[in-house]
């Protein structure tokens, strides 16, 4: 396997699990929509004294296959109005546990108080059917009845410790007063009246009020009635609860289905993940074989120690730049002074900084300027804006010596850019697909493809030899005192052999391992060093170094501050215009 299979398969694992366990828990929430609220339509016409609703009754028959056939006869009285006819809008498309939620509807047929054929059309335009019932070159006024008839289908809740049937008889949008409202409900076999639970709520949407009774239980037929007349803009809701057997639930599948078919944004994270593993199988793995590591008692290729530390992770980090600082140290070019009494450090140029890597002289010039000396605290505020240009350099040498093919932090930021554009697609696409479900696919793809796309870069057949190169070096540099005889023919412990390695050390972040191995050797402060010591050896000076490092980092990028469908049933915080159906409706 090469080097970063293991990083990328762990990331790609997690995030399937992950993505594939959130699909499993809101299709289990839809297995149980305790929360399905009305679909808020615009009313189509102005509210008027002289029309109102005389009567508006529905009778529901609840099949065996979890079916409902619902019958609606509304007496509609038009005054001395004239008009063609009205129009009943019933939303099919909810709002609900998280995602869209859209139930079967078909319409039977419309007919009048004789059962005859009406002329009727069917428009569905935003998640609602607007049935358009009249002829539009007959004019009417006076009292008429319209009998419509419709079929559903995924309207019935099946819950953890009954099935329940949450239904919005009237809808909540009718311009005009509703004098009486009723429902009868009809089950599809006979259960004992005892073990059924029955309520309803009248208002405005979202009221709990109670101006509504329960006429009649039997064991398979119960009965609804609002009090008062419903003013516009209120209706009537109903909630019947009935113990669990009496229907048999949809398949997991099947219900896995329909949330599919609902949100197939859902399935968005799979396919990321999917064409992510592609582009790393084909683009993203380093090239070369996997090589046995063998220990190296210096670095490979003459590297520096900020070109070891990037490599080895394919990033250049802060703890990579500030190893130059000991580094240039050891080699004469500055030395590193404690201040005294403060939490700082002090730089003393020593000499030109000549015969450095073309990163390290600009390195160098941006630490110092034209200053012989500068604190560390100094680089605050301003030094943060060569960072960019400082590794885009590093980058840039490791692409020049054939390591990489381009510059990781090139690769990472296309898969940056394509993070954002995914996003920004995808808010597009949620006005069509809302809902927590859909914004949570559409995040954890986004997300999804910039965590890997992190680990996207690849290196070349070198560049891969060489890093397994350096991880034997950093097997040498981090070995257990007990190991290091083991090792045939290591360098013999002396203080230059501890300070010619101690910046590769410390990019490799192995320098208490390091240290350890020569605290009974390096026993005396070096020239390049000035600290206030007690006591002194290489583990005390570690210490001391990586204070000194983890100043330099966070000056190195200090920069200046600026100024200035809800989970409940009908039984649970039922209230009016919850449940399926709905609507309103109008004349024309």
């Amino acid at each position: 396997m090469r080097y970063h299979h293991k990083r990328f398969l762990t990331l790609f694992i997690v995030l399937l699990i992950l993505s594939l366990l959130a699909i499993v828990y809101f299709i289990v929430q839809y297995q149980q929509p305790k929360d399905i609220f009305s679909f808020i339509t615009k009313a189509k016409a102005a509210a008027t004294t002289e029309e109102y609703i005389d009567d508006f009754q529905a009778k529901v028959k609840i099949n065996p296959d979890n079916s409902v056939d619902v019958l609606e006869t509304i007496t509609y009285n038009f005054g001395d109005l004239k008009r063609h006819g009205i129009v009943r809008e019933i939303p099919y498309s909810y709002l609900a546990r998280g995602g869209n939620f859209s139930v079967g509807f078909k319409v039977l047929g419309v007919t009048d108080a004789q059962d005859q054929p009406i002329n009727y059309t069917v428009e569905r335009s935003g998640g609602s059917a607007q049935i358009k019932i009249g002829d539009p070159d007959v004019l009417i006024s006076g009292r008429q009845v319209y009998k419509i008839q419709y079929n559903l289908n995924r309207v019935i809740n099946f819950l953890s410790d009954r099935d329940e049937f949450y239904w919005n008889v009237t809808g909540n949008n009718w311009p005009v007063a509703i004098d009486r409202a009723g429902i009868v409900i009809v089950l599809p076999q006979e259960v004992p009246a005892a073990t059924l639970q029955a309520g309803c709520f009248t208002g405005q949407l979202g009221s709990a009020e109670q101006n509504c009774r329960v006429t009649n239980i039997t064991n398979s037929q119960i009965g609804y009635s609002s009090f008062n007349t419903l003013p516009a803009g209120e209706g009537l809701t109903v909630v019947l609860g009935w113990p669990k057997g009496v229907l048999t639930p949809p398949t997991f599948l099947t219900q896995a289905g329909w949330v599919l078919r609902d949100n197939p944004l859902v399935l968005l994270p799979l396919l990321v993940l999917l064409i992510m593993f592609l582009l790393w199988y084909l683009h993203g793995r380093d090239l070369g074989k996997k090589q046995a590591i063998i220990p190296l008692y210096e670095a490979p290729e003459k590297l520096s120690p900020v070109e070891v530390g990037s490599l080895i992770d394919e990033r250049v980090n802060l703890s990579d730049i500030s190893a130059t600082f000991i580094d240039l140290a050891i080699k004469g070019y500055l030395k590193i002074k404690k201040v005294s009494g403060e939490q700082d450090w002090e730089l003393f140029k020593l000499k030109d900084f000549s015969g450095l890597l073309p990163w390290e002289n600009e390195f160098a010039a941006d630490v110092f300027g034209s200053k012989e000396s500068i604190k560390i605290s100094q680089l605050k505020n301003h030094f943060y804006l060569s960072l960019p240009k400082l590794k885009r350099a590093v980058y840039n040498l490791l692409v020049e010596k054939k390591f990489f093919p381009t510059s990781p932090a090139k690769t990472r930021g296309l898969y940056l850019i394509i993070s954002l554009i995914l996003f920004v697609l995808g808010l597009v696409v949620l006005p069509f697909y809302s809902g927590a479900l859909n914004i949570f696919a559409l995040i954890f793809s986004a997300t999804a493809v910039l965590l890997i796309g992190r680990i996207m870069p690849y290196k070349t057949v070198l560049g891969h030899k060489v890093c397994e190169e350096i991880k034997g070096y950093q097997m040498y540099l981090s070995v257990a005192e007990s190991a290091w005889l083991k090792f045939h023919n290591a360098p013999e412990k002396t203080p230059e052999v501890f300070e010619k390695n101690l910046p590769y050390a410390m990019a490799l972040k192995v320098e208490k391992q390091w240290a350890k191995q020569f605290e009974a050797v390096y026993l005396h402060q070096p020239g390049w060093f000035e600290g206030n010591f007690t006591a002194f050896n290489a583990v005390i000076f570690i210490n001391s170094l990586n204070n000194f490092s983890s100043s330099s980092r966070s000056a190195f990028m200090t920069a200046p501050s600026s100024g200035a469908a809800g989970g409940h049933s009908g039984f649970s915080g039922g209230f009016s215009g919850g449940g399926f159906g709905g609507g309103g409706g109008g004349s024309w």
